[in-house]
Order: C-alpha cells, then structure tokens, then sequence
C-alpha cells in the first residue's frame, strides 16, 4: 500500500461485473461471423460497366411518335449518347 493508499483509506479490494448475453444473442453473432468468413473467402469479381448480354428491355418513343421496341440498356445508352453529340 501506498502512502496516499494509506492516508485516504483506500483498501486491496477489487470488483469485476460479468455480463451473459442471451443464447439467441450468441448465436446470431456466431453466424454474422460465419457469413463475414464466407463472404472474405471468395475470390474477388471486378465490376461490369456494361453487362455482357442485357437482359432488361426498353421502348424508346421517337419525337414523331414511333416506338422503338426491344431496345437494350447498352442501346438505349449508346442513342443517349448519340444525340448528345449532335446537340
């Protein structure tokens, strides 16, 4: 014991305080950390600007009134485009 230790009073004891979480608490933080190994176990797939085969189709109405049918994203892009250059 220290000299203020012993001027002030101050006694050995010492206290600790446990928490138990519930088991559901447990578990579900068991299986974040399952999820999170799998995930960083994959190996890494870059980003695709342009999908390889457009799925999603678009109708296009022309200023005169025409429809323009199964026209793809890359497409619809591409005329976007187009017409910003001309403009």
């Amino acid at each position: 014991m220290g000299f203020f230790d012993s001027l002030f009073g101050a006694t050995d004891s010492k206290s600790t305080t446990t928490i138990k979480l519930p088991d559901w608490v447990d578990k579900a933080g068991m299986n974040n950390y399952e999820l999170a190994q799998s995930v960083a176990g994959r190996p890494y797939q870059p980003y695709k600007a342009v999908p390889s085969k457009p799925t999603e189709l678009i109708y296009e109405v022309k200023p005169d009134g025409r429809v323009r049918a199964n026209m793809s994203v890359y497409e619809l892009v591409q005329a976007k485009m187009r017409k910003k250059a001309r403009d």
